[in-house]
């Protein structure tokens, strides 16, 4: 279903019309609410017949404020008003043949003292609900400062009565797709400009979690100061051919799982192999024998209402019995759809003697709104919507960035040399991995974080750990012995992390590289060998990502600075430049860490381990769920591998240590924050 919801600032005029059929033209809602129409009785029916509906119900203009109009053709929605108010119409919506739901227009008064009487009102509807229920309109209101541009400062006091009335409601903020906001103010001269997102819609969590695909799409303003929105509630399909492969935890509770696992992965030979190998015969068993816990959940369910039906007319010893069975198998079910909805929410705590699959697949659901891409705006400006040019547009993005030739800029260490590494430290650093090391490792990462390209989680691992041990200390010793081989395991997903709500463009998405588990163990031990050298090799300047440093003391350290620098009297004069630096790690060449590793003296072996660590990855992009094409990158770092932090920081350390040095030699006095 389509659901047009648009302040229109008063319906009765020509242009109103013109502007309200193209819309309709272009977007074909099911129902279009109107809200301050400023128009009714004959006017209003008259008005509404010209629009082209023949249902319709409203709620009265109060003189030439307010008014607000429900309006449908189709002939299988019927739509019922359960309470009307000046500021809200609440209505119940049955589609033929489908669940009834509930749906409230919302028009707040622009005066404050008249507004606030509305918010006890919805209150008492939404702690009566017992259905699935959604509320929008042009509600007044901001929730945060995020919410505004423009103006006098936000008044904190209404924004937290506001965000608090929705949480007492229970209700989810359902987002939007374009436009930030949704209000503009009139343009006084000598003034700026106001914005506001006053328009929303929001969902309680029955609502949420049957229609999960729902959107609300911000469209383009015209003739109204406010923007139209446009809600959505069918499916969005997406091109689903090339989803990657994910181990699923609930499989573990089957008790057919380690059969399963120990049929495949005692037949190979190798890691890799053996990898590949379980993940063919997990997807073989999953679709034969572990099944659908859905369809199966629902036909346990239909067979228990059966069998209870059929004991209301008389008791049966067999079907008691069977009930009996059935409700274990149930249980049994209900304790694997919790699990895989625990995985998928990546939670790490649950709440004692309660199945909190509800509470996992709301937390799902709002990420996936929130992280899913309908539409971006490309290089030229224009919205892209188009699935496939989504694609193109996002890989293309990440190409350039990490294909293009890189500029080499000439840079020596001269005049800065740190420290020497004993002999011990550098036996230390080359010495093969053992196997308290490598088991260290792996238990050190979260058991259900998003797993690589391979699919396989650390659960996965510490579950069958004395099985799997074996060969995951060949394949890290033959990545020791041959640092080639770690091309092997070093196939990486880029996963899309807005950076801020509803981003418009593709860099305002962060990139986090999904590694494989064996991947991470090798960088993990890596960082865990160097990391008690770091401070002696990295200016007491720098304190982000450094044990037993804090950002926070250059932050106290800068503001002493501008205060004593205010106070200062005479004829000498001070500067402070403050420049805010892009972090350019997907930009980084590995020749330049390269020869920063060599100039910091690390043994030629630990250098040629980093370098293959960092130079044999290829990534694919991962965007609503699917995989793009493969590339291979010719520069950059990867945040989210192990060892990012510590390569930043090792190498813009020293550049700036060896920077200041040179500027404090001619007489200049530099200093930089973390």
């Amino acid at each position: 279903m389509i659901s047009l919801i648009w302040n229109v600032r008063g319906a009765a005029s020509s242009a109103f019309r013109r502007t309200f059929k193209e819309i309709i033209r272009q977007h074909k809602p099911d129902i279009s609410i109107l809200l301050e129409t400023k128009c009714s009785g004959e006017n209003a029916k008259n008005v509404i017949r010209q629009i082209g509906f023949n249902n319709y119900i409203w709620e009265e203009a109060q003189g030439f404020a307010g008014g607000i109009w429900i309006c449908w053709n189709r002939a299988d929605l019927n739509i019922s008003i359960v309470e009307s108010h000046a500021q809200f119409i609440h209505t119940k919506i049955q589609e033929d043949g489908k669940k009834e739901w509930f749906f409230t227009a919302v028009y707040a008064n622009p005066h404050y003292q008249m507004r606030i009487l509305i918010w006890p009102k919805l209150l008492d509807i939404a702690n009566t609900m017992r259905g699935e229920w959604l509320i929008a309109g042009d509600f007044n209101e901001i929730k945060d400062s995020s919410e505004k541009k423009g103006g006098a400062a936000i008044d904190l006091n209404a924004c937290n009565r506001f965000a608090n009335w929705i949480n007492e409601s229970g209700l989810i903020d359902l987002g939007f797709i374009g436009s930030r906001f949704t209000w503009r103010g009139p343009q006084w001269e000598g003034q700026e400009r106001v914005f506001k997102r006053l328009d929303r819609g929001l969902a309680n969590n029955q609502w949420r979690t049957r229609l999960h695909d729902a959107t609300v799409e911000v469209l383009t303003r015209r003739r109204s100061d406010h923007h139209p929105l446009l809600i959505k509630t069918e499916r969005v399909t997406h091109i689903a051919n090339n989803k990657p492969f994910r181990f699923k935890a609930m499989w573990t509770l089957h008790p057919e799982f380690q059969n399963c696992f120990n049929d495949s992965w005692n037949n190979q030979a190798s890691l890799c192999s053996a990898l590949n190998k379980l993940k063919e015969d997990l997807q073989e068993w999953n679709k034969n024998s572990f099944g659908n816990i859905f369809k199966t959940k629902r036909r346990l369910l239909n067979r228990i209402e059966g069998i209870q039906r059929s004991n209301s007319y008389g008791r049966n010893p067999y079907l008691e019995d069977l009930e009996q069975k059935l409700n274990r198998e149930l249980d049994d079910i209900l304790d694997k759809e919790e699990s895989f909805w625990l995985q998928k929410s990546r939670e790490n705590w649950i709440v004692d003697g309660d199945r909190n699959t509800r509470y996992y697949h709301t937390k799902i659901i709002v990420k996936r709104g929130k992280n899913r891409i309908m539409k971006l705006k490309g290089t030229d400006g224009e919205w892209i919507e188009e699935e496939e040019e989504l694609g193109d547009h996002i890989i293309n993005h990440f190409k350039n960035i990490y294909q293009n030739e890189v500029m080499t800029v000439p840079f020596e260490l001269k005049y800065y040399a740190p420290p020497d590494f004993t002999n011990n430290d550098c036996r230390r650093f080359i010495t093969p991995l053992n196997e308290e090391e490598v088991r260290k490792a792996i238990f050190s990462i979260g058991s259900l974080k998003a797993p690589g390209s391979d699919g396989f989680p650390a659960l996965i691992y510490k579950s069958n750990w004395d099985s799997m041990k074996g060969k995951v200390q060949e394949f890290i010793d033959m990545c020791w012995r041959n640092p080639e081989t770690i091309r092997q395991a070093n196939s990486t997903l880029i996963a899309l992390v807005p950076k801020i709500n509803n981003p418009e463009l593709i860099n305002q998405f962060r990139p986090i590289a999904l590694c494989n588990v064996c991947y991470k163990v090798i960088t993990k031990v890596l960082v865990e060998r160097l990391k008690p050298h770091l401070n002696d090799r990295i200016a007491a300047h720098q304190s982000s990502f450094i044990p037993g440093r804090k950002i926070q003391d250059n932050i106290i350290i800068a503001k002493e600075l501008i205060h004593t620098m205010k106070r200062m009297k005479g004829r000498k004069q001070f500067m402070v430049i403050k420049i805010d630096f892009e972090k350019a790690y997907d930009r980084m060449s590995w020749d330049f860490l390269k020869t920063r590793l060599e100039e910091f003296r690390l043994p030629d072996k630990m250098v040629e381990i980093i370098m293959q660590c960092v130079s044999t990855v290829s990534f694919n992009v991962i965007w609503n769920g699917n995989k793009t094409e493969e590339f291979i990158p010719r520069k950059g770092l990867r945040q989210g591998d192990p060892i990012f932090a510590l390569l930043v920081r090792y190498v813009h350390g020293q550049a700036l240590a060896s920077h200041r040095t040179k500027c404090a030699g001619r007489g200049m006095e530099a200093d930089w924050g973390g």
